[in-house]
């Protein structure tokens, strides 16, 4: 069994409208499918990753956004080194599917 590989998840700014969270990684790196309470704009600050969501593999590189609604399951596939800024409301919690 494929086992996902370590990726670093870093608060870097919070108030009472929004929070900004940075996922980073290295080359093929995953992180597992999850979901999140509320929406998230997800921005590629750096290198090229590939997201699956709702079904669709979404091939994402710097500069490059995409929007991941409420409650819909999410994974990512690194396939360089990254940095993802991801913008969501405050109370918005981030769960793994399978916890």
């Amino acid at each position: 069994m494929n086992m996902p590989l370590h990726i670093e998840e870093r608060a870097l700014y919070q108030n009472d409208l929004f929070k900004v969270v940075q996922l980073a990684g290295a080359e093929r790196q995953r992180l597992r499918t999850r979901y999140a309470t509320g929406e998230q704009f997800m921005i590629v600050k750096k290198g090229r990753l590939i997201i699956h969501l709702n079904g669709t593999d979404h091939e994402l590189s710097r500069g490059k956004t995409l929007v991941v609604p409420a409650g819909q399951p999410y994974g990512l596939r690194a396939m360089t080194s990254f940095e993802v800024i991801s913008v969501m409301g405050p109370s918005v919690v981030t769960t793994f599917a399978d916890e």
